[in-house]
């Protein structure tokens, strides 16, 4: 959970779709005061935290591969 924040409610396709790949998703609305300089106006962050999945004896090139690979999975779900 993120403080000063209100979670939202995902569609349920999405969350399914993410439990099929093994892994979690989760969306916040923060809210903030209006600004008297600029129109108010929607910002979209993305996060991903990764895990180690091969044991870290194993070649650094051959962790950040796999790394990849994990996180190009998240990539493609939130893209298509």
């Amino acid at each position: 959970m993120i403080l000063f924040s209100r979670e939202l409610e995902l569609p349920a396709s999405a969350v399914k779709k993410a439990r099929e790949q093994n892994f979690e998703i989760a969306g916040y609305a923060i809210d903030a005061s209006s600004e008297s300089v600029r129109a108010p106006r929607v910002v979209r962050v993305g996060l991903i935290q990764n895990k180690i999945v091969l044991p870290t004896t194993d070649p650094v090139l051959k962790q950040v591969s796999c790394n990849f690979k994990l996180c190009s999975v998240v990539y493609y779900f939130i893209h298509y």
